[in-house]
């Protein structure tokens, strides 16, 4: 299944998803078999396809196939007559998403991560990550498939602010399940003790990813996270923030009043505002 963030066309492949679905009419078996007699060259031109998505520019594919476009659309010929694929002289488009799942599914779990890192790199080559929009989500999921293969230091403090954009921009879309599970990719990118990083970056995704679990109603977590951030704050004010998240998204039974209060009083005595 695919699922898509914020309506702006980008979202991410559930392999596990399609395989729960169950189908009846078994048609992912068919649709195997039906790849699987294509040619080694068009096999892995739909393989690099369906991790690119459901349509790509013969430009992109080339690139990532390391040939020219006119011989991507070669590769791709066999699947296009076998009515898998629809290409023009500009790209290449699967013609339903099961066909994707399928010929996603051929790529093996031993190279997976590895195709898509190669493909993040690509797609970010030469790219100011401030100025990437339109393919924010595919790049940050590209490089969500191969986060243990992201060893050097530069590379990893740009991927991890790459997907801290992508976090803050599915947040505003109240895709509050992708956010988290951007902001947890790039806390899991810092160092192994991750207050020893830059503190304003540290403290800044900590903070997005505790409202994250408040809004998701995971209470636990999020008071976890707080007390953390309350532990390593610098300042009053950076206190009175932590303190603001949870009193936003406060959620208790009833007769919990007095937390509330608690919580209030708190973060008044860091502004230096002292209730009797």
């Amino acid at each position: 299944m695919f699922f898509l963030i914020g309506g702006r066309g980008a979202g991410t492949w559930e392999l596990q998803g399609i395989r729960a679905k169950g189908f009846t009419d078994n048609v992912l078996e068919l649709l195997s078999r039906k790849l699987g007699r294509l040619s080694a060259p068009a096999q892995d031109a739909l393989k690099t396809l369906a991790m690119l998505g459901m349509r790509a520019p013969l430009e992109l594919l080339g690139r990532a196939l390391q040939a020219p476009p006119a011989r991507v659309r070669q590769q791709l010929r066999e699947a296009a007559q076998s009515g898998l694929v629809d290409c023009d002289d500009h790209e290449c488009a699967f013609v339903h998403d099961r066909i994707r799942g399928a010929a996603y599914a051929l790529v093996t779990a031993n190279e997976r991560a590895r195709r898509h890192l190669e493909l993040g790199r690509l797609l970010l080559a030469d790219r100011r990550i401030e100025d990437i929009d339109e393919d924010l989500f595919a790049l940050a999921n590209h490089f969500r498939q191969a986060l243990v293969l992201v060893d050097d230091v530069t590379e990893r403090e740009g991927v991890r602010r790459l997907t801290f954009r992508a976090g803050k921009t599915a947040k505003l879309a109240i895709a509050f399940d992708a956010a988290r599970d951007y902001f947890a990719d790039a806390i899991a990118l810092l160092p192994g003790n991750r207050w020893t990083a830059p503190y304003e970056e540290v403290f800044a995704l900590v903070g997005e990813l505790t409202e994250c679990e408040y809004l998701l109603g995971n209470l636990d977590r999020g008071n976890a996270l707080s007390h953390e951030l309350l532990a390593q704050a610098r300042s009053d004010l950076d206190r009175a923030a932590v303190y603001r998240i949870r009193i936003v998204n406060f959620s208790a039974p009833p007769g919990t009043l007095p937390e509330l209060l608690a919580l209030i009083l708190a973060a008044l005595r860091f502004l230096g505002v002292d209730c009797p």
